[in-house]
């Protein structure tokens, strides 16, 4: 995730980590399952609202701050903060498209005995995926330098 539009988002921690790096988070994790999806099934598969849609929920969502302002995340709609509002949403979109990923993932691969095209387990792309995933993730939470505010 580029750092510069981090600092677009806001001056508070939170609402960094709220909005733009779980944003960036789950636009990540479902390109990947876009990918991994079409590895196990052999066909590419379009939602009503998929990857794409998310690239320009991350675009919007810079768009907003750099004409607003960061203090834009801060408003109060119906006594909750909008990248509160924000965080929920993008998160009801991923849940609804990663359920769905999961069950093509369920149903079995194209290949023999239900692996992939490439003949292996449907399983096996997690492991270049948690590799990238996961460090972003603990060094997000867990940096003394605040890399990802700062």
């Amino acid at each position: 995730a580029p750092i510069l539009p981090i600092k677009v988002v806001g001056s508070n921690p939170t609402d960094v980590l709220l909005l733009y790096t779980f944003q960036c988070f789950c636009a990540m994790t479902l390109f990947y399952c876009a990918h991994w999806q079409t590895y196990v099934s052999g066909t590419l598969r379009f939602g009503k609202i998929d990857v794409t849609e998310a690239q320009f929920t991350i675009m919007g969502i810079q768009l907003v701050s750099a004409i607003f302002g960061p203090p834009i995340w801060s408003t109060k709609v119906f006594g909750l903060s909008l990248h509160k509002i924000m965080c929920t949403i993008i998160f009801a979109g991923f849940a609804n498209n990663f359920l769905a990923f999961l069950g093509a993932i369920k149903a079995g691969g194209c290949g023999k005995n239900g692996s992939t095209v490439a003949g292996t387990s449907v399983l096996s792309p997690i492991i270049p995926f948690s590799a990238v995933l996961v460090p972003a993730f603990i060094i997000c939470r867990k940096s003394v330098e605040n890399i990802y505010e700062e």
